[in-house]
């Protein structure tokens, strides 16, 4: 902001606070003396400005100066002496002036550079009118008064004209007229000051520093002055010197004119300290600055992003921060998860300026912090365990039992121990398949399929029965498997399809056409259509109890109506299979019933008893209650002492490792993990595949992004799995391990193999933002709608 003596306006430019972080830190930190002021780099204009102080005119001389007023207008005898007679009269004044200066020692104000106002004088009006137009708008009117008012004041002109030059980036004209005011020995540190921000801005550093050293040279002059202090936190704060700037101006703040000045300046220094709250404290005291841009950007980086909305949408009405405000507020929409929101506002702006994605913030994706901070994972971490629909969803795929033709010949065939607990028979009659020849071979071929899914070979269960369904396509058991799969692979969109194909083979089949409906929604697909499909058949279905049947009761989940889902928990009966039980603990958990939860969770676990979901769901409901350092403690104990299945997490459903490597995370054991699948990787020749996938995920949460990334390329490159999961989760580790561009390519290849996610989508949006190809950011932002909580991504702003 620049300096001024008669002006006293406002000046709009906002301070840079331009990190908008998810989780950012409030400690000051120490910056080196000497450091430029980052947001010089950003803003053309100084923060500095000079304004007269009140001085008053001694009785005698006042008297003196109107008695010859009197008699010169009384001797007035036309209008050109009239016009004579007042210059002549306004070179007296400041004659007059001069002399009070020069001889009145009580004062304490700055006499070295103040120009003490002749009141009513044409001058003062002069002045008044040019200062109006200026405010206005009307720049060029205001700087040809100033030019006229210099016959007058020399000093006081060149000054002034020197702001405005500087406020229309003239730095070159400004220069010109600083030194000319310097020259005429008025205003010395204030005029020097101006020049060196005019060569900073002008991109000559060695002048910047020559004119702030030659303000400190004349700074002593002034040492009587009010405006000591002022001058001196300036000098400090243009050298990077911000802690002794910010006592500067609080010692300067107790002076009125200067308060706001010394609180806007403040702010910004609390603001380059990143002290947040005491940046927002000084700019809300202040009020001659509009502030609303800097305050929402400090509530957006401090994490308060509803009052950073509410500031930002206030500077957006401002006309010369339109841009900038609503690119923050943008980036504020794509931060609270308002992804659509978002892209609108900047697809607004983009048709206006096709570089808006260069302007002002740039960003870079990253992977959240709670993969890598134990402290942030667990505060994030939720000890309900069961809440969101993904979670809930994949809980019920997990527990889902398989279906074959002939539940005898399965059980020959396949080798598990809780085998009755995850195998259903063909329920249903049809005559056609009944009497085909080749239901015993389909059955078991299918068996084999099954048989590698329990054993943990999850993907390649996935590829046989793949195969399966292209044979043998009119089979609505085949489909439900392979979808099955899809959906514990958590790959929602491929398994959607095969349920819903399932489905309208078999209208019977009404858990093929509920799980249909649940990956629709997790791939945010319109299911209306289904849904309505799907009541009208269990409604006409004669065999079912109308008023208590599961599958009524699975569909209110879509929802979250757990309060509709009431009445199946007041008759439960017969609750024995593992999709039962996890049913009723998902609804009791929804509806507060605790001891309902917690009584069918140690069933679940007495069924499953070195299942780990069983167990982490069992560990859990006993010590939820705890607070998270002693339930982290807690948990170390009991998983390192209780005998589990470990060989679900190498090859079996995705929520296994998510479960498990969530909760090992919060303890602290992520590494003992890590080992323990490095030392199984050396060691055996057993599902090494699954291992390797075990491996490379922990690593993500380990932030060991470089080794997962390798590991993942590995199983790309080498084993040919190019499914969509394992090339998002390449492109995880490829961000972690900072290679957006590898990110981009996996992402794009997984297009190909399947439709993308909301993940990746987001991780595609994000990126494409990154390296400013804005058009297809949009266009992915859409798709992932709004009210989308990322497990993986979000970003930093840059500039």
């Amino acid at each position: 902001m620049a300096e001024e003596i008669t002006l006293k306006e406002q000046d709009n430019q906002e301070a840079p606070f331009s990190q908008i972080d998810e989780n950012p830190g409030v400690e000051e930190q120490t910056i080196p003396p000497g450091t430029i002021p980052p947001e010089l780099e950003e803003e053309e204009s100084t923060f500095q400005r000079v304004e007269e102080e009140p001085q008053t005119t001694q009785p005698e001389e006042n008297k003196k100066f109107f008695d010859k007023k009197f008699i010169i207008l009384v001797s007035a005898l036309g209008g050109l002496a009239l016009i004579l007679l007042i210059v002549l009269i306004l070179l007296i004044v400041f004659k007059k002036e001069e002399k009070s200066i020069s001889n009145n020692q009580t004062f304490e104000d700055n006499a070295s550079m103040s120009v003490t106002k002749v009141k009513q004088s044409a001058l003062d009006l002069v002045v008044q009118k040019a200062n109006l137009l200026y405010e206005k708008g009307d720049i060029e009117s205001a700087l040809e008064l100033y030019n006229n008012i210099n016959i007058f004041n020399q000093s006081l002109s060149s000054y002034n004209l020197g702001v405005a030059q500087m406020k229309q980036k003239d730095y070159t004209s400004a220069i010109e007229n600083f030194k000319q005011s310097l020259e005429l020995g008025e205003h010395k540190v204030a005029a020097a000051i101006n020049i060196g921000v005019c060569y900073f801005n002008l991109g000559d550093r060695e002048k910047f520093n020559y004119y702030l050293d030659l303000a400190k040279v004349y700074l002593p002059q002034d040492s009587k002055s009010s405006l000591y202090n002022y001058y001196l936190g300036l000098i400090n704060y243009y050298q990077g010197f911000y802690p002794e700037a910010l006592q500067m101006f609080m010692r300067s703040s107790d002076i009125n004119s200067y308060q706001d000045d010394s609180y806007y300046l403040g702010a910004k220094i609390y603001a380059l300290l990143n002290s947040e709250k005491n940046a927002i404290d000084f700019l809300q005291k202040q009020e001659n600055y509009e502030a609303s841009l800097p305050l929402g950007l400090l509530y957006a980086k401090s994490g308060n992003y509803q009052k950073a909305k509410e500031y930002l949408e206030k500077a957006s009405k401002i006309e010369s921060q339109e841009m900038r405000s609503k690119i923050a507020l943008a980036l504020v929409e794509l931060k609270t998860g308002q992804f659509a929101n978002g892209a609108q506002i900047l697809k607004v702006l983009y048709v206006k300026d096709k570089d808006i994605g260069s302007k002002y913030y740039n960003i870079k994706t990253r992977l959240k912090r709670n993969f890598s901070n134990i402290d942030i994972a667990q505060q994030n971490f939720a000890k309900r365990l069961i809440t969101g629909k993904q979670q809930i969803y994949d809980l019920l795929f997990y527990f889902a039992p398989y279906r074959v033709f002939d539940i005898k010949q399965s059980m020959e065939l396949i080798t598990k121990a809780d085998l009755g607990n995850f195998l259903q028979g063909y329920e249903y009659e049809n005559e056609l398949l009944v009497k085909s020849k080749a239901l015993s071979g389909v059955n078991v071929e299918l068996s084999h399929a099954i048989n590698l899914a329990f054993n943990y070979h999850l993907r390649e269960a996935n590829q046989e029965l793949k195969n399966l369904s292209e044979i043998y396509h009119a089979h609505d058991v085949i489909h439900y498997n392979l979808a099955l799969t899809y959906a514990q692979l958590q790959d929602y969109n491929n398994a959607y399809k095969y349920f819903s194909t399932a489905y309208h083979l078999n209208p019977k089949n009404y858990i093929a056409g509920i799980f249909a409906i649940y990956c629709m929604d997790l791939a945010k697909k319109d299911y209306t259509k289904l849904a309505n499909e799907f009541l009208e058949n269990l409604q006409a279905d004669n065999t079912i109890d109308q008023n208590h049947n599961i599958y009524k009761y699975l569909l209110y989940l879509v929802k979250s109506d757990f309060a509709a889902i009431i009445p199946y928990l007041d008759n439960l009966s017969n609750v024995d299979t593992p999709l039962e039980l996890m049913f009723t603990i998902i609804a009791a958990n929804g509806n507060n019933l605790d001891m309902l939860r917690n009584q069918k969770i140690i069933e679940l676990k007495d069924l499953l008893n070195e299942d780990i979901i069983s167990n982490i769901l069992y560990f859990n409901s006993k010590n939820m209650n705890l607070d998270i350092k002693e339930y982290a403690k807690q948990a170390q104990m009991y998983f390192l002492t209780t005998k589990l299945d470990y060989d679900s997490l190498f090859g079996g459903a995705g929520i296994v490792k998510d479960s498990y490597v969530t909760l090992m995370q919060i303890t602290g054991l992520l590494n003992h993990v890590r080992n323990d699948i490095k030392k199984r990787l050396a060691t055996s020749s057993k599902n090494s595949i699954g291992l390797i996938f075990a491996l490379a995920y922990v690593d993500i949460f380990a932030k060991e992004y470089q080794e997962a990334y390798t590991l993942y390329n590995i199983l790309i490159d080498d084993y040919k799995i190019k499914d969509a999961q394992t090339l998002f989760l390449a492109a995880v580790a490829a961000i972690g391990s900072n290679n957006p561009n590898s990110a981009i390519a996996l992402l794009e290849l997984a297009r190909l193999e399947n439709e993308e996610t909301l993940e990746a989508r987001l991780a595609l949006g994000l990126l494409y933002h990154e390296v400013q190809n804005l058009e297809p950011a949009f266009f992915q932002y859409e798709k992932v709608g709004n009210n989308f909580e990322s497990k993986f991504f979000t970003f930093d702003i840059k500039n």
